[in-house]
């Protein structure tokens, strides 16, 4: 049991979780408050999203909270998240990817229509015959 609860803990900082499932990452975060690390790892996840998410610009922090349903456990989670933005390091923004021209580059991925660059060198799938990774 001890190996999987240091795996899940080490997994934690490598989830990606968007501005809107934050607040649900706090909650979990704050349910959790008994067992420190993941409480830890759960709000560190969250307000890292927050801070990208603010550039340090108020409006957008009053719009989060103006968006946030009032209630006792979000209140709280919401505080604890608020007093982390202070000590969390702004990341730089990361470059585009010379070749696919995407953050974070699409290598490995299938390439579409959607997503397909001119001029971007992909693999062929040897399997048919057909161009088809980044």
């Amino acid at each position: 049991v001890g190996d999987m609860k240091a795996e899940i803990l080490v997994s934690i900082p490598d989830w990606k979780i968007t501005k809107e499932e934050v607040l649900e990452a706090a909650c979990l975060a704050e349910d959790n408050s008994h067992h420190k690390p993941l409480s830890e790892a759960l709000y560190d996840v969250a307000t890292d999203v927050l801070k990208a998410e603010f550039e340090d610009k108020v409006d957008k922090v009053y719009k989060f909270f103006h968006e946030a349903e009032v209630s006792q456990v979000n209140a709280m989670a919401l505080f604890k998240m608020m007093s982390r933005l202070s000590s969390v390091k702004t990341l730089p923004p990361q470059s585009h990817c010379r070749n696919c021209q995407q953050t974070p580059c699409l290598d490995g991925q299938v390439a579409t229509s959607e997503n397909f660059v001119p001029g971007a060198k992909i693999d062929a799938c040897y399997c048919c015959k057909i161009q088809c990774k980044i």
